[in-house]
This record gives C-alpha cells, structure tokens and sequence, in this order.
C-alpha cells in the first residue's frame, strides 16, 4: 500500500498508504505524491507495513510498524514509528529487504541477518520464535529477498529458501516449512520472492515456481508447482511489449505472442475459436514477422517488419481495423493502403479503445476508426473505416481511450478527441476535433496517453501530466486536474 523510491542519488521518497507511519514523514497521513524522508540511503525497501534503508554511512534505519520486532529496535513496541530509527547493530550494512513483517539485511562482507515475524521459520536461523534484533543466517550471500512469510538468498552462485512452503515457494516437493535455507536453484544470480512464489535469475535465464492462484508462476497451468519452470517458452529473449486487456509480445525472431482474454479474435489466432482465455504466450496466426505491436481495447494492431505496412485483427465494429469494412477478424488483415495511406515508419503506431493511429514513412498521421469524440482529429466526428490522413508532419502519437495527442516534427505538442476530464491539457473540458496546441511556449519529446489521462516530457526533461487523477496517476495529490501538473517539484 505504499511506495518508496532514492532519487538523486541518495534522497529517498515515500507515497501511498501510511497509516502506521510506514512513509517515515512523522505523521500517519497518506500521501498521494512523492515526499521527501529524513534520511540519505543508497538502498530502500517498502514491506507490508513498514520501510527500511541503508544509509549512506552503512547503518540500517527502519520505521512504521514494528509488528513482532520487523524493525529490529530490540524491543516489541507493538506500535508505530513515524520516522527513521536506527536498527540496533554494529555492523556495516550493503542492502535489506523488508517482507510482509519480518526483514533481512546484508554486511558489507556478505553476512545475511533477518528480524522480525518468524512463524514459519522465515527468518532462518533454525527456530520459529520471532526475533527482535538481527540474527545471523548461516553463509555469506550476494542477494536477499523477502516475500509474506519466506525468503531467498543467493549463496555460493546458488540459491537457497527458507520459512513457509505452502505453495511450494522453497522449491520443496515436502511441502513443508523449512527454518533453515535448502537449496532451491543450483545456479543463480538474484531472486523475487513473491506472496507464495519465487523467480530466480541466472543470467539473461529466468524461472518461476509456487502457488499460482492468478498465473503468477507463468506456466501457462492452474496449481501450486514446487518445480522450477522456466519462462523460455515461446522464447527467451523479446523486443516489444504492449498491455491493455490483454498483452502481445514480439521476439527477438520478430514473431508476435499473444495472451490473455480473447474477446472479438483479438490474440489473433482463428484457430482459438471461441477459447474466451490464453494463459500463456500464443503464436498470432501467419508467417508475419513484426517490429512493433499495440493492444487497444478488443482489437491488435502491428507494423510488420518487411513492407512497414500495418496489420490489425480482433474486434471492428466502427472501422478500427482500418481494411474499410466492420467485420470483426480473428487473423491479421492489412490495413487499406489503396488510397490516402501509403506505408507506415517502425515503432509509430498506437491504439485506442476503439480507434488507430499510425505515422507514416514520410511523418504523415492516420487515424480510423471510432470518432464520436474527434479523437481522430479531421475536425469532425465522423467514424473512418479506413485511414484518414491529418494536417502537419509528426514524430510521436499516442491514443488513450477517447482521445489522441501527438508531437509534430517541430517539436510542438497537440491534442484532440474527448476533454471531459482535461485529458487534453488545454485548460478547459471542452472536446476538440483538430489537433490542438498544448503550451506553445514549450518544446516537447515524448508524450503517453491511457484511459484518461495523459502525460509528456519536454525537452528540458520535465515531466507534466493532466487529465483524469481518480487513482493518483498524475501524482500532485489532486483528485482531477485540466492543466498542467509536475510529477515532482
């Protein structure tokens, strides 16, 4: 329920929930921006309810709740911290890790220590009584993490579990609790450990084992596994990545996965039929090799590598497939490049809810698709079954649900489409159907929009975003905004 972060090096911010003072800002009111902590670290980690950091000087600090002595203060204070103290140790400290209520550190000379709730024997050192100063774990580890109510460490180029297995999260087939560390992974170079599951890296190589409640072992089947299981399948090694209501995913071969829900065809496979759900990587129909790939609401857009030329597929219903009909398509179809549209540059396509835009060979912008907003931005809201080119050169586009902004090769900033929650960032919630200018006075070179809400940075490197704040996306503690916002001051 909370986040923590170093900036600039050795500052360290706080947000989110703070109800037992687990922000370190000496008071327990949430924050819904980034606050300043009073204390330099070079290591920062936020538990379940509490946060602990490495200092600049190799000291240990913790603060917020100090449930069965996960603060390591040598006393069970049964209550809240609001601000940094000084875990009771002499030694030099290189990184922590905080869990749900127990943490663990590491010395400068790889000496692993853990304090805290020991229920299940995550702390390591043999027993289940909770501790409340560091104990030392026997070994000299590199890495440490800690999930709920186990942890893991890298020890010797291997990495070794310890405390509840109920998952299989120790990577133990007894399925029981273990309160020392077994080994897990012969070769590995750091961990995740997770509610009741664990990641090992070895390298570039990553694999994933216990419970698996919401697919979070990624092995593509339901059930705790003890085993392992490597993420290689359909390949270990991809260049592009997009999310929205379902993920697709091309390789490193320019061979595009995808996965999730497959509501109107739009994981791209006919052969799915009526499969309402993917739970792991599936190949899109065709021989297509990819550059780029984006999911809107129920439908899938990409470049494709040879011709640069845009395929879509999934559903259609107001033309955001762009082949100039409404038939929704389980496969690939290439969008109409008889008439206005021509091909299209790498890496410059976009999609919304129900509508596409893509940059073309020669910076020229296209949209189609749904525009009862003007989120296409041909100054009117006529829906386009196929692209429909706009005014000015362009180097960037981004769509978020019902509207769009863009950077034109000048460098200027513009939005249009849906403003109900001053998504646009003109300053008003009046909808626009032509690009308009987002502060004229400054030059801009990248912009994201989603849902919403939209952020950019300008070529300064500032960060300004606007829009819908219903979840604190923009950052600035305001429930909503229509103009311009910094991240952080």
């Amino acid at each position: 329920m909370h986040t923590c972060a170093i900036r600039a090096g050795t500052e360290v911010y706080c947000w989110g929930g703070n109800v037992d003072g687990q922000l370190g800002i000496d008071s327990r009111t949430q924050a819904r921006t980034p606050t300043r902590v009073a204390v330099d670290a070079s290591v920062v980690s936020a538990g379940g309810r509490h946060t602990c950091a490495v200092g600049v000087d190799g000291g240990l600090a913790c603060w917020g709740r100090d449930e069965r002595g996960a603060l390591g203060l040598a006393s069970e204070l049964g209550a809240s911290m609001q601000t940094p103290q000084r875990v009771v140790s002499d030694e030099t400290w290189a990184t922590v890790a905080a869990g749900a209520a127990h943490t663990c550190a590491i010395t400068v000379d790889g000496e692993l220590h853990c304090t805290g709730s020991n229920m299940h024997g995550e702390l390591g050192a043999g027993t289940t009584g909770q501790q409340l100063t560091p104990q030392r774990v026997e070994g000299a580890f590199t890495s440490v993490s800690t999930g709920e109510n186990h942890t893991c460490g890298v020890r010797d180029g291997a990495l070794w579990c310890w405390g509840s297995n109920v998952g299989g999260q120790l990577a133990d087939p007894s399925l029981l609790a273990r309160q020392r560390p077994v080994l897990a992974v012969a070769s590995a170079t750091a961990s995740a450990a997770g509610h009741d599951q664990s990641c090992a890296l070895d390298g570039s190589a990553l694999a994933c084992w216990g419970g698996d409640e919401l697919g979070d072992v990624g092995n593509g089947a339901a059930g705790a596994t003890a085993v392992p299981f490597a993420i290689t399948a359909p390949s270990a090694a991809w260049i592009a990545v997009d999310a929205r209501e379902h993920t697709c995913a091309i390789d490193s071969g320019n061979v595009a996965y995808c996965w999730g829900s497959n509501a109107r065809g739009k994981l791209g496979d006919p052969n799915l039929g009526t499969t309402s759900l993917v739970d792991s990587p599936h190949l899109v129909d065709g021989p297509t090799r990819y550059t780029s790939i984006s999911t809107g609401g129920n439908h899938t857009c990409a470049i494709e590598q040879t011709t640069s030329n845009v395929f879509c597929w999934g559903q259609n219903n107001t033309g955001q497939l762009g082949d100039g009909s409404e038939v929704t398509r389980a496969a690939p179809a290439a969008v109409e490049t008889s008439g206005a549209i021509a091909t299209y540059a790498a890496s410059t396509i976009t999609t919304g809810y129900l509508h596409t835009c893509a940059i073309q060979a020669d910076a020229a912008l296209a949209c189609w698709g749904f525009n009862s907003d003007g989120q296409l931005g041909i100054g009117n809201t006529t829906s386009r079954r196929f692209p429909a080119k706009l005014d000015r050169t362009w180097r960037a586009v981004t769509a978020g649900t019902r509207h769009t902004c863009g950077i034109d090769t000048a460098g200027q900033l513009a939005c249009w489409g849906a403003n109900d929650l001053g998504q646009l960032g003109d300053g008003s919630t009046v909808g626009r159907a032509v690009p308009t200018p987002i502060r004229a006075d400054l030059r801009w070179k990248a912009v994201d929009a989603h849902g919403a809400h939209t952020c950019a940075i300008t070529e300064d490197d500032a960060l300004y975003c606007w829009g819908s704040n219903l979840q604190g996306q923009l950052g600035d503690g305001t429930a909503w905004r229509t103009s311009f916002a910094p991240v952080l001051p």
